[in-house]
């Protein structure tokens, strides 16, 4: 492990030092599920959660997800992420920033909120927004765990995020952030709702997911149409742009300020819902299949 944190660390840079190791704190204070159900006493609710992430794992498995040995362990400190986007005041084109591996992301990630801030203050002429985020992905670098944040998820929730991470532990194109993240985001949903069938009352939020997640693709398609058809135009002034901006926003059915940013943090996570779904429908709806066949979707 320590051999691969060098590495990491060399590839990347010192500046990611300091979340480098924050992130070995929550790996090293790793524990094996199994053995913490065994020895501790635990109250009821915990040990429940616990039990269902390992059989979310098991289910996972027989979906041809890259399981490993990630979300057998239970990590005692919580892994609080803040993650930065930008993007320019009239363009929906986010800032991007390159890593190996992983190749071009419109994203960066802290472990620390005023490391997050502090680093935002470097883009006084884009917008920015900072989001906090519950679980990550080491894309298989790793065996990730457990943190006590996702066990304070309702029980969907938290299987629906273990389904979407491991598909990032499974499979990652590179600099194609936007298809990767729709890709988890349909899945995991289409994963949840399979897991619970046998489930009546989860099932039906599971199901309820899936109409939310479609319904707010088509939300943000809309709200994205109609702001690139203003930051398109050559013929509009940057501050004409920037006024019908206001505008746009502030008709839109979406609770969103303003920025582009913003709204990006969530497109990402959308923008190819519905490619994807229609992919699994042609992949006999299997999540196997369309798991195995994700690389090779239409573009």
């Amino acid at each position: 492990m320590l051999a691969r944190i060098i590495l990491i660390l060399t590839l990347s840079g010192c500046y990611e030092l300091k979340s480098a190791v924050t992130q070995g704190k929550v790996l090293l204070s790793r524990r094996y599920i199994y053995d913490i159900l065994q020895n501790d006493n635990l109250g009821e609710e915990k040990r429940q959660k616990l039990r269902l992430v390992l059989k979310a794992r098991e289910f996972a498995k027989s979906l041809d997800l890259n399981v490993g040995t990630s979300y057998d362990t239970l990590s005692s400190r919580p892994a609080n992420l803040w993650v930065l986007m930008a993007a320019r005041k009239d363009s929906l084109t986010p800032y991007t920033w390159s890593y190996p591996i992983i190749g071009s992301v419109p994203y960066k990630g802290f472990f620390s909120e005023s490391e997050a801030k502090e680093f935002q203050s470097n883009f006084p002429e884009y917008d920015t927004h900072i989001r906090t985020s519950s679980a990550f992905s080491s894309l298989g670098w790793f065996d990730d765990p457990i943190t006590p944040n996702l066990l304070e998820l309702p029980d969907t929730e938290l299987t629906e995020t273990l389904f979407h991470e491991l598909f990032h532990r499974t499979v990652w194109i590179k600099d194609s952030v936007a298809k990767n993240e729709s890709g988890a985001n349909i899945f995991g949903v289409l994963a949840n709702i399979n897991f619970y069938r046998k489930d009546p009352e989860k099932l039906q939020k599971a199901r309820a997911s899936l109409t939310h997640t479609l319904a707010l693709a088509q939300d943000l398609k809309k709200l994205v149409d109609e702001l690139n058809s203003v930051f398109n135009d050559d013929t509009k002034s940057y501050q004409d742009k920037l006024a019908l901006k206001e505008k746009i926003y502030k008709d839109s059915k979406l609770p969103l300020s303003p920025n582009n940013a913003e709204l990006l943090h969530l497109w990402i996570y959308y923008e190819y819902v519905e490619h994807y779904k229609d992919f699994f429908i042609k992949n006999d709806r299997s999540l196997s299949l369309f798991l195995n066949n994700f690389e090779k979707a239409p573009k």
